[in-house]
């Protein structure tokens, strides 16, 4: 098992000591159970920030028993809901984008065909 405390809760998770999972799986695993996103999070252990890759965590000498510390803020559901907005809007925009420039095609190759 394994302790990561963020704020005042603490969260014990399994730890494979024969397949040690990575810093970056534990901080997924962390994503769901605390709601802090990936980007956002800094893992420490014994005073050192880990990386978030695929370095396995007994190359930083966790073991079963250890504790790490999570920072991090959780979403902000308005701030969510506007960065979901904006994607939607860049999405939309993307599309007219394409569509405009099919047009254009179109007119030009109509244009080509008259002109020959």
């Amino acid at each position: 098992m394994l302790t990561v405390s963020h704020g005042a809760k603490k969260y014990e998770l399994e730890f494979d000591t024969i397949n040690p999972q990575s810093t970056e799986n534990l901080s997924r695993q962390l994503e769901k159970l605390t709601n802090v996103p990936l980007s956002k999070q800094k893992l420490i252990f014994k005073g050192k920030q880990l990386p978030i890759d695929e370095s396995p965590l007994n190359n930083f000498n966790v073991k079963a028993g250890s504790k790490l510390m999570l920072l991090g803020m959780k979403l902000d559901p308005d701030t969510d809901r506007t960065n979901t907005s904006i994607n939607k809007v860049a999405k939309d925009a993307l599309h007219i984008e394409e569509k405009m420039n099919s047009i254009e095609e179109q007119i030009k190759g109509s244009f080509t065909s008259r002109t020959s």
